[in-house]
């Protein structure tokens, strides 16, 4: 997690620890807060550098591609592959490799065994 000062100024100050630059006015401190873990911390500087919301971000580069409709399709073959029998239940016992259940939904959102 990271901590924030934005001054009057415009100065923007981000680190890891609080009192990085003991130095600093907290007069001047217009607006101050804290980088969770998993959120980012964005400023546009083509908007006169301007911090961007976390959410705001993320709905942003969500909407660039289509990923729902990519999960959707993967939802979708591992949904027909939990029918597809009953050979495919057993399979693996004893050599320790997934059935191509599990496998099918990696390989269409082209995710390797590694990852």
């Amino acid at each position: 997690p990271g901590r924030f000062y934005v001054c009057d100024d415009g100065l923007l100050l981000l680190s890891s620890e609080v009192g990085v630059i003991p130095t600093i006015e907290h007069s001047s401190v217009v607006r101050k807060g804290r980088v969770e873990p998993g959120r980012m911390f964005y400023v546009d500087f083509a908007c006169g550098g301007q911090i961007v919301d976390d959410l705001v971000l993320k709905d942003s580069v969500a909407r660039r591609l289509p990923y729902a409709q990519w999960l959707s399709a993967v939802v979708d073959i591992a949904s027909e592959d939990e029918h597809e029998g009953e050979d495919d239940e057993h399979h693996g016992e004893h050599d320790h490799t997934p059935p191509e259940s599990v496998l099918a939904p990696h390989d269409a959102a082209a995710v390797t065994s590694a990852e």
